[in-house]
């Protein structure tokens, strides 16, 4: 069994769960103009109470540094300062763009900016092993489910799930050149909402094997899925993200209350609302907290399964704020009213979606765990491994001749040819691995997981430098969509249409992350600019 104890959170409507949790059921927005950088007329959620530590960190003392630290970093150090000394020695961090100001620094050498995160939060909270989660917009809830499932295990008695991004002029100018925020306030699940907000915040929980006196929910179940639809567009049926809702609901439980993604973008709150009804019977309460502080991506999961633990006790439901008239099919759910939940709601479901379609649910509850547990063997046969291939031709005729025999189709690969090189050797990967698995593949059933590649190492920078090079009016999206880590990933999900989990991850081996897969094959990715190692991996004993 995993709980969630010790949650402690810095935002733009305050520093703790219960002046966040007041602050949503009071309907205030946090949302404000960012003083650090040229917001052009936006309503951010920034956290304001970080903006005057300008202090040098003299552990670095390298004169090559910035003379104040990254946003991220600060929010870091604000969030250690309510945790005891003695923390879990191993530390989850979901993050989708990590101290990306330091690439906004011209003095500042290149860097992975999530890895300069990871660093800095390993040294931070005293560390022995530290995972960066990278599911873009998912990531927060993910790393909470991989802390629960390695707790759940037994491999490790607690850990640390940490969810941090920052606002900065990157992260603003991409979401921008995706036509993605609004300029109004954000208007979650309304029929006139036009674009998401974003936000910043550092959200911490332990995800533990022992409950807590006071503030405690266990973690019930959780699923993954994908969409393998588009790389920035979800899948407006929902049918996957309701795949996710369903497996994520054992026992034919019902949830009594969802906080939902709910962006405010016209396709996302419709994709979700598509799901919604897809997998449960009828109505149930829905919000979501972007409508308060902005979407504040990594940190997003974890701030959710906070408030959905307060929820639990105080069974005090938020309203939607921003909401006006319900969008089609939200007649039912969202409430510009709070509502009671009833003594006995016990279930509450949380939601996230993210860039490339993927999709989590996780189920918290309030009531101890009664039924016997079942542990998966986890032992792996290799059945398949590739590739290495350096050369833009190379890749191309590679994937032609894969295209040729029919593992994907150029509708699938379209994008091909203008994809960065870890995006094309992943997806080459992938399709090899198809092609030597055979009759042993199915898409449904393979969980796709990244790791220890380059990142963004060099996606980052060709976005940065482009933006500025380009009088700072409008960043381009196709070279935004490559920031993110998982972006490999998903388009080796999409041109191969695998639906089972996908993400990106760093830090640990990956003999210790295949526990995590719960499906039987198990494809792993290692691509960076210069190639791809891939593994296929079929389970022998499912359980």
């Amino acid at each position: 069994m995993a709980y969630i104890v010790c949650p402690q959170l810095i935002s733009a409507l305050g520093d703790s769960p219960e002046e966040l949790y007041q602050a949503l059921l009071q309907k205030r927005s946090g949302l404000s103009g960012p003083l650090h950088f040229q917001g052009k007329g936006r309503r951010l959620g920034v956290c304001h109470q970080i903006d005057e530590h300008e202090e040098f960190d003299e552990r670095y003392g390298d004169a090559r540094r910035p003379t104040r630290k990254p946003r991220a970093f600060r929010l870091l150090d604000r969030l250690r300062h309510k945790f005891p000394s003695a923390l879990p020695k191993r530390l989850y961090l979901a993050t989708t763009v990590g101290a990306v100001d330091l690439l906004e620094n011209p003095a500042h050498p290149p860097c992975e900016t999530s890895l300069a995160l990871l660093d800095y939060a390993k040294m931070l909270f005293d560390a022995q092993e530290a995972l960066l989660v990278a599911s873009a917009c998912s990531s927060g809830q993910r790393a909470v489910c991989l802390a629960a499932d390695a707790v759940d295990r037994g491999e490790i008695p607690d850990a640390l799930v940490i969810g941090c991004d920052q606002l900065s002029e990157f992260v603003a100018s991409g979401f921008a050149s995706l036509g993605a925020l609004t300029h109004k306030l954000p208007q979650p699940y309304d029929a006139s909402r036009d674009g998401m907000t974003l936000g910043e915040a550092a959200a911490a929980v332990i995800v533990s094997s022992k409950p807590a006196t006071g503030f405690c929910a266990r973690i019930a179940a959780w699923s993954e899925t994908t969409d393998a639809a588009h790389i920035t567009a979800p899948d407006l049926e929902g049918t996957w993200l309701a795949q996710a809702i369903r497996n994520a609901l054992p026992g034919g439980i019902l949830p009594n209350a969802i906080i939902g993604h709910g962006t405010g973008t016209i396709y996302n709150d419709q994709a979700e609302l598509a799901a919604l009804h897809r997998a449960l019977p009828g109505p149930v309460p829905l919000f979501s907290l972007k409508g308060n502080l902005g979407h504040t991506i990594g940190a997003t999961g974890v701030l959710q399964a906070i408030i959905g633990t307060k929820i639990l006790q105080e069974k005090h439901f938020p309203p939607q704020i921003g909401l006006e008239t319900p969008a089609p099919g939200a007649e039912g759910y969202v409430s510009l009213d709070r509502r009671e939940l009833p003594a006995d709601a016990h279930w509450l479901l949380s939601l996230n979606a993210g860039f490339g379609g993927l999709n989590n649910a996780l189920l918290l509850t309030d009531l101890p765990d009664s039924a016997p547990r079942q542990h998966r063997s986890c032992q792996w046969q290799e059945i398949a491994c590739a590739v290495d291939d350096t050369l833009e031709n190379a890749l191309s005729t590679e994937r032609d001749r894969l295209v040729g025999q029919g593992l994907f189709t150029l509708e699938d690969s379209a994008d091909f040819r203008r994809a960065g090189l870890a995006v094309k050797h992943a997806i080459l990967a992938a399709a090899k691995c198809a092609q030597v698995a055979g009759t042993a593949w199915n898409p449904n059933e393979v969980t796709i997981l990244g790791h220890d590649g380059d990142a963004c190492l060099f996606s980052n920078p060709a976005y940065w430098q482009d933006y500025t090079a380009h009088g700072r009016n409008r960043g381009r999206g196709t070279l935004f969509v490559d920031t993110l880590s998982s972006i490999p990933i998903c388009e080796a999900a999409i041109a191969l249409r695998l639906h089972g989990p996908a993400g990106y991850l760093h830090g640990l081996p990956p003999e210790l992350l295949r526990h995590t897969c719960h499906t039987p094959l198990l494809l792993e990715i290692s691509a960076t600019q210069a190639h791809a190692e891939a593994k296929l991996l079929k389970m022998m004993m499912a359980w």
